[in-house]
């Protein structure tokens, strides 16, 4: 069902707490305590052109903060001790709850601002629930 990169991030995202390997998605537990989880957006951007992509950031950053989303990891350093190295920068970033990561990701204002990222990088988007608390 998933490749082998895609589960080395899920992995990533299971040790960070992130995701819950024991919650079944369709579970009535997992479902009611959906509104009550925060939900990250979890990125490994490449970037092929590094004159034009600062322009992605400033424009993300407000609007990211604007739908209550907040950086936990932004680039800087990484290791990855098991698997394949993380081509480019590793982002994630925390949203209140699943429903408000899917506004901010199908709003209008950050389609307009999207193909700011996909001209100038090659980007994996993961979406995925949190643990409540």
């Amino acid at each position: 069902m998933f490749g082998k990169s895609c589960r080395a991030i899920l992995g990533l995202a299971v040790c960070l707490g992130i995701v819950s390997c024991s919650e079944a998605p369709d579970s009535p537990d997992a479902l009611q305590d959906q509104a009550n989880r925060p939900a990250y957006l979890i990125a490994e951007v490449e970037v092929t052109n590094p004159d034009e992509y600062p322009a992605y950031m400033e424009a993300a950053a407000p609007l990211i903060a604007e739908y209550g989303g907040r950086y936990i990891v932004r680039a800087g350093e990484n290791e990855v001790p098991e698997g394949r190295p993380i081509e480019g920068r590793l982002v994630v970033i925390e949203f209140p709850d699943h429903a408000r990561l899917l506004e901010f990701w199908n709003s209008a204002e950050y389609q307009a601002i999207k193909p700011l990222r996909t001209d100038n990088a090659n980007s994996r988007i993961i979406l995925a629930d949190g643990i409540a608390p």
